[in-house]
C-alpha cells in the first residue's frame, strides 16, 4: 500500500529500505524519499519501520 503519496513510496519500499540497514525515520527518509513531503505520513513510516526492527529481531533470536 501506498504510505507516503507525495513521493510514491509503499509500505514494502520502507521495509525493504529496513532490511537493507536503514534502522531509524531519517535513514528511511534518505532512503526512500518517505515522509519528506506534507509530512502527513510521519507516523505511519515510523510504525512500519518499528514493526520491521522488531521483526528483524525476533528473527534473529
Amino acid at each position: 500500500m501506498y504510505v507516503c503519496l507525495c513521493n510514491a513510496v509503499t509500505d514494502k519500499e520502507i521495509a525493504q529500505a529496513v532490511s537493507d540497514g536503514a534502522n531509524n525515520l531519517s535513514s528511511v527518509q534518505n532512503t526512500t524519499g518517505a515522509a519528506t513531503g506534507c509530512g502527513s505520513c510521519k507516523r505511519t513510516t515510523e510504525i512500519i519501520i518499528d514493526q520491521c526492527l522488531a521483526e528483524k529481531l525476533i528473527n534473529a533470536a
